[in-house]
């Protein structure tokens, strides 16, 4: 069994932070696993999280109107 110290934090409550060091530490595996894995795999498996992902980017022009304006700054 892994034991965690409740870290420097003593509010709100020591359970919240090893919840917290909880959800860390399957963050971290998680990544760790995907780093093994080869690269189709791991971009199959970024699907999951976002179906978005895999899918190519539209073709847009960003060197038609190089000036420099309110609304070429915020767009």
């Amino acid at each position: 069994m892994i034991q965690f110290r409740d870290g420097p934090f003593i509010r709100p409550h020591p359970v919240f932070w090893r919840v917290i060091l909880g959800i860390n530490l399957l963050y971290e595996l998680a990544l760790v696993f995907l780093l093994f894995q080869d690269l189709d795999t791991a971009q199959h498996m970024m699907t999951y999280l976002d179906s978005n992902l895999g899918k190519p980017l539209p073709e847009k022009s960003y060197g038609e109107d190089c000036s420099l304006t309110i609304k070429n700054f915020w767009v």
